[in-house]
């Protein structure tokens, strides 16, 4: 189960464990009167406001849109499957974010958000290879980098895992959780 912020709004979903672990149907107003086409309002978000708690326990806020997301990690696992040659590949994106510990309000930062495929033994120059354990480094790995928990359902899983798997027999798909700081949750 992913790792979730306590204190802090719902655990993370995992519909890959659970398919009927789906978002529920917005009810109210889910902007909270923001409107989310307002630049300058969505800059100015800042989940701390109005709380009194450590800085640590906040994250940012980044969950896919699961009518888009579901379908385009779909067609990403059917293409993988069709690369009989692929070591490496990533699904990924830069969410420009207001970096809150800064009073400058027109001080913005990128963070990766991403899904990444690697063949066994196949070391990149991500900030955490250096920290996989032997066990990881020997099987195909399937990295979740600051998606805070999040996975596609459940067919969608399973299609990831099974990228290379005639290639690498007797290997296992690893699947590895990796924060906004470069380290493996375990």
């Amino acid at each position: 189960m992913p790792k979730g912020k306590p204190k802090f709004g719902t655990p993370p979903r995992d519909p890959a464990e659970d398919p009927n672990d789906l978002p529920l149907p917005f009810t109210d107003d889910p902007t909270g009167g923001a409107d989310p086409f307002d630049k300058r309002v969505e800059d100015a978000w800042d989940c701390k406001k109005d709380y009194a708690m450590p800085e640590e326990d906040f994250v940012t806020r980044n969950v896919p849109y699961e009518d888009n997301m579901q379908p385009l990690l779909e067609g990403w696992a059917k293409a993988l499957l069709c690369m009989p040659s692929l070591r490496q590949a990533t699904l990924g994106f830069s969410v420009e974010i207001f970096d809150s510990r800064s009073a400058d309000e027109n001080d913005l930062c990128l963070d990766d958000w991403e899904v990444i495929y690697k063949a066994p033994d196949n070391l990149g120059l991500s900030r955490w290879d250096s920290n996989l354990e032997p066990e990881e480094r020997r099987n195909r790995r399937l990295t979740f980098h600051n998606t805070y928990g999040w996975r596609p359902n459940k067919d969608i899983m399973d299609m990831l895992q099974r990228v290379r798997e005639d290639n690498y027999p007797g290997t296992k798909s690893v699947v590895l959780d990796v924060d906004s700081w470069g380290d493996i949750l375990r």
